[in-house]
């Protein structure tokens, strides 16, 4: 069985699909059921920083029933996930991850965006844990040089 580490858009499109929650035919269906599909017979996995970001998605819910039943969602997800925590080695990928970044001028070291914060987490895991990625941000793209290795929907 192969263990795949799954991005914060990723996880969300899966928990979207099996709660019904896409138009059947749309973009999104057709994007969340190539990635469903992709992952079946798999271990999913997931970083510290995408359980984080879907904790704080539900934190700013102000509807106290969409908080519910995302919470439900979410705790059905995580029983289907092991969740990959940060070591020394995630540490260390992050950090030359953020150095080739902005070696790159992909990355304002000095200025980072939250989402760009986590992304470089979440490929550190992947390259620390030595798991493909399956990721949709493009943000993830020029990381492949410098060792992650990617999976993404194909017209992305």
């Amino acid at each position: 069985m192969h263990t795949f580490l799954v991005d914060t858009n990723v996880a969300s499109y899966l928990m979207k699909l099996r709660h019904g929650l896409y138009v059947e035919g749309s973009d999104k269906h057709r994007i969340a059921s190539w990635y469903a599909q992709l992952l079946t017979g798999s271990q999913m996995a997931i970083s510290f920083a995408t359980k984080a970001e879907l904790e704080r998605g539900l934190i700013s819910l102000l509807d106290p029933d969409r908080r519910g039943r995302l919470r439900m969602m979410l705790d059905g997800f995580y029983t289907q996930v092991y969740v990959c925590e940060s070591n020394s080695r995630v540490s260390d990928q992050w950090g030359q991850l953020c150095g080739a970044g902005a070696d790159l001028k992909k990355i304002n070291s000095g200025n980072l965006k939250e989402s760009q914060l986590n992304d470089l987490w979440i490929a550190a895991t992947a390259i620390a844990y030595e798991l493909p990625l399956v990721g949709h941000d493009t943000d993830f793209l020029w990381m492949q040089d410098h060792g992650l290795t990617l999976i993404r929907y194909p017209d992305t």
